[in-house]
C-alpha cells in the first residue's frame, strides 16, 4: 500500500500499512522505510530461474588425474592445447568461453587441457608462464606455439588449422 501524505502548516499526517507501521516501531525504522523504493521494486521484472537445460558445461576440458604433466602431453596421440589460467583472472574466464565454442569444431583433432597456475605453480614455472591466459600447443610432447592473452574464436580456430596442417 503506498503512503498517503496530508500536509498542514505545522504537522503532517501519514496513512501507513500495518507492515510499515511495524517497521516504524523498530529502532531506526523510519529511515529504513524512507529508503525502501517500493514502486521501483514492484515495476522491476523478475529474473528467470536457471534450469538444468539452460546451464552450459563450464569447459570442454575434462578433469583427469595424471602422474605428471609431461607424461600427459607426451602420451597424447593428438596435439594438445593447454590453457594456463587462474580462477580470479577475468580474461581467463573470457578465454574459457571462447575455448568452449572452438572445442566442438576441433574434436578428435586437438585435445584441450586447462591448468590452474595457482594449483600447479611448478608446471607454470617450467614453461615460464608470466601472463594469463597463456595458450600453448604441444605436438609430439613438444611446445610448437604459444599465445599470451585473449585470442578471439575465429582467430584461434584459424591458427590451430594452420598449425595442424604443418607436419
Amino acid at each position: 500500500m503506498p503512503l498517503a501524505f496530508a500536509a498542514s502548516s505545522s504537522t503532517a499526517t501519514v496513512a501507513v500499512s500495518p507492515r510499515s507501521r511495524r517497521q516504524l516501531q523498530r529502532p531506526g525504522g523510519a529511515a529504513l522505510l524512507l529508503q525502501r523504493p517500493t514502486a521501483v521494486a514492484a515495476a522491476r521484472p523478475r529474473r528467470p530461474s536457471r534450469t538444468a537445460a539452460a546451464v552450459k558445461p563450464l569447459s570442454a576440458a575434462q578433469k583427469k588425474v595424471f602422474t605428471s604433466f609431461t607424461d600427459m602431453v607426451q602420451q597424447s596421440t593428438e596435439p594438445v592445447l593447454v590453457e594456463f589460467y587462474a580462477t580470479w583472472c577475468g580474461p581467463c574466464q573470457m578465454m574459457g568461453k571462447i575455448l568452449d565454442d572452438v572445442a566442438p569444431a576441433m574434436r578428435g583433432r586437438v585435445k584441450f587441457i586447462k591448468v590452474d597456475t595457482e594449483k600447479y605453480p611448478t608446471v607454470a614455472g617450467q614453461y615460464q608462464i608470466g601472463a594469463l591466459p597463456t595458450l600453448m600447443l604441444f605436438k609430439n610432447g613438444r611446445p610448437v606455439d604459444r599465445v599470451e592473452g585473449v585470442l578471439m574464436g575465429p582467430d584461434l580456430k584459424a591458427r590451430l588449422e594452420y598449425l595442424l596442417a604443418q607436419r
